[in-house]
Parts: C-alpha cells; structure tokens; sequence
C-alpha cells in the first residue's frame, strides 16, 4: 500500500496540510519539535485508528480548535484507489473508508498495515512485559481478524470477572458465579494463546536470520513465551484447570492472576537473556530484527506492503546498524524517517521534505 497524499486539518501543530509523497523513501528533516513526529502519527492512526503517543484523541486536536481531520489516498498493489478519513470532534471518532462511515473501527485494522520505529520501542527488548503485550497485540490484531475480536472479548470479559471478583470479596457475590465466566475467559485466552504462539514458531528461524545479518555476528536468537503457569499452554480443559487452583488467591486479590493479559516474551541471546543480560548495542540490533520480522510478516499475512514508519532512528544506532538499515530499506515499500538533518538515501524514488512549525515543504 502507498500513501500517494495525505491531508490533516487541524491536527496538532498542523492547521491545514495538503501533501503528496514518494512511494519510495520520504526523509522528514526538521528541528525537535518541528512537527516531524506529528507527521508519522497521523498516519499511524490511518492505519491503527490511534496514536502511538497518547489514548486519548481530544490530545490529538490543535490548541484553541475544536476538531481534527485525517485524510490519507492509498493506491495498493493492484492499482486500486482508497480514501481512509478519520474526524474527531466532542469526544466522538468517525472513520470511513472510501466515503463509507465504518461502523465499527476494528474493522478497517490490517486494511492499511504499519510498522513504526521509534526511541519509545527500546522498552520492547528492555521494559515491562506490557511492551512486548503490546507489540504482539498490535502485530497480530493487524494480521489476523480472529486475533483481535478474540482479543477485544477477552479483555471484556476480563474487565467483567475482575468486577465479580470485587463483588465476591465484597460478600455481595459466591464464588460459583465465576464457573460461566471461567468457561467464556478460558475458551478466548486458550485462543489468544494459541495464535501468539503459531506467530512465534512461523517467524523463528527468520528472526534469527535478521539479527544476524543486522548485528554482522553468528549468535543464536530466540523468542520465549512465557506464562504465569506452564499448563496453561496446553488447551482450553488445562486452562480452566488453572483458574481452578488459582480461584482462591484470585478472591484474595479481587483480579485474575493467569492468562495473556499477564504473559511475556523472553528475547534469548546466546543462551542470555536480552533484557537482563545483552548490552545496549545488542538490544539494538534485537529491536531492529523483530521490527523487520514484523515487516515481512505483516507483508506475507496481509498480501500488501506495510507503510514503515521510522522515528529518529539515526539517534538511535551506530553507523554500522544505520548502514545495515539502510541495505534492507531499499528492498521495502513506502518509508517515512524523520531526521533532524538530511541524510543521503539509498533509493532511486526517493524525496525530502522539510517541516517548520506545521508547515511542510518539499525540498
């Protein structure tokens, strides 16, 4: 897919914007603060119908303006022209696609595919397991539609249980109401399980394969996924199993202890953990791998190239890595990097624009 004009009013630092682009590398030059990442937000939330910076959209409108707008002309793979609009005004979200209001956001998920890069994904390879949660949400809820419905009902009924939990601690419930909602939370967490790992066995090898050739070392890579309680990962029956012996400190603790809302994934580097163990350089090159793993995978599941969003990534690596980058960026699709400088780009189609405060020319 490739973003052949995008238009924002009042989104922002941008008043009105009306602006085509490569459908090669485009190279966003300007000023911390400038608007550079404004930019590569908004076109996220084309693709996410969010920001990667904030939950909520009332951030996303321009200081003293009421409402913003989001329009982005797609051509795909097969010369087809789409139109995606978001508009936000009143604590209200429309989206449509094509003229079409969507009446269901999740819908248009995995329509338009994006990666981003940016100096917050370090967390992956380094911060909380919520971080990797996360990124594994935000991959496969765009490749896989059964993904991210299992993924909304679970949390739903998540939210409903933990409620019900309360009220039993409260003495307002008995602890036998929890058998309905076991069944419901089993059968959609033994999914989400389920998909997550098919994911990690598909891009195995690939995902070693990329750290190499990115890091320029023979090491061995390997992602882990990591539950609460081992059992869990062995079906719907041995997951209910679970929630039965932990039924008792669950009360206790009035939330629920066990499934994917709390599981993790280990990054192993030469028999290390990547977290605790790999130095920054290492984490980088880790970081990098899953970023392009994430790139072919959404390519292969999707049938479309995924629009790659790069944040200041030359602050982020060396020489070497930004070369490395560079060696795989001229066999993708449509890239947007912002930099604070203009950089020599290995590409053919190619542009550079430059931004000041909202505003965007092109060099």
């Amino acid at each position: 897919m490739i973003l052949e004009r995008l238009q924002l009013h009042h989104f922002r630092n941008y008043d009105e914007l009306d602006i085509g682009f490569s459908p090669g590398i485009n190279q966003i030059i300007g000023e911390n603060g400038s608007g550079k990442t404004n930019l590569l937000e908004s076109i996220y939330c084309l693709g996410l119908v969010k920001s990667f910076r904030t939950v909520k959209d009332a951030d996303l409108v321009q200081l003293h303006q009421s409402f913003f707008q989001i329009t982005g002309e797609f051509v795909n793979e097969l010369s087809v022209r789409h139109t995606i609009t978001i508009y936000y005004a009143n604590g209200h979200k429309a989206v449509s696609l094509d003229g079409k209001k969507v009446s269901r956001h999740s819908a248009i998920i995995g329509f338009l595919p994006i990666v981003l890069f940016n100096p917050e994904d370090h967390r992956i390879t380094s911060g909380s397991p919520s971080e990797r949660r996360r990124f594994l949400d935000i991959l496969l809820s765009q490749s896989d539609k059964s993904y991210l419905a299992s993924l909304q009902e679970y949390h739903a009924i998540l939210k409903q249980r933990n409620k019900l939990l309360c009220r039993i601690a409260e003495g307002q419930a008995g602890p036998s109401e929890l058998d309905i909602w076991d069944l419901s939370f089993a059968k959609t967490a033994t999914q989400i399980i389920a998909l997550r790992l098919k994911f990690l066995h598909e891009i195995a090898d690939s995902f070693a394969e990329a750290y190499q050739q990115i890091s320029n070392e023979k090491q061995s890579l390997k992602a882990i996924y990591l539950t609460q309680d081992e059992r869990c990962l062995e079906g719907e029956e041995a997951f209910l199993n679970c929630l039965r012996l932990q039924r008792k400190k669950e009360m206790l603790l009035q939330k629920t202890m066990i499934g994917p809302h709390r599981d993790d994934l280990k990054f192993v580097l030469d028999g290390r953990d990547v977290r605790k163990h790999a130095s920054r350089g290492e984490q980088k090159s880790v970081l990098l791998a899953l970023k392009f793993i994430e790139y072919t995978y959404l390519k292969s599941r999707t049938e479309t190239h995924p629009i790659l969003l790069l944040d200041d990534v030359y602050s982020e690596l060396d020489e070497q890595r930004q070369k490395n980058l560079f060696m795989h960026l001229t066999q993708i699709g449509q890239v947007f990097i912002t930099a604070t400088q203009q950089h020599p780009l290995p590409a053919t189609h190619h542009q550079s624009y430059h931004v000041r405060n909202g505003n965007v020319v092109q060099l």
